[in-house]
């Protein structure tokens, strides 16, 4: 299994989620209640060694934000 995670800069952690990798998976998060601001999306192998990360930013207007990996 695979970990993905979405972290704040303050280093609070706002989603994650074991997933399989060889099936398309796709995610949505209600970020009415997350303030505005800049995340990491960290893509984590199974012994939590860091693979991909991509910076995000949160926009204040936003009900939702959804990725598929």
């Amino acid at each position: 299994l695979w970990k993905i995670a979405i972290v704040y800069l303050d280093d609070i952690l706002i989603f994650s989620k074991d997933i399989k990798l060889d099936t398309l998976f796709s995610a949505r998060i209600k970020t009415a209640e997350i303030p505005a601001g800049t995340a990491f999306v960290t893509l984590y192998d199974n012994e939590l060694n860091p693979v991909a990360e991509r910076m995000i930013f949160l926009i204040a207007q936003a009900l939702s934000l959804q990725f598929i990996i």
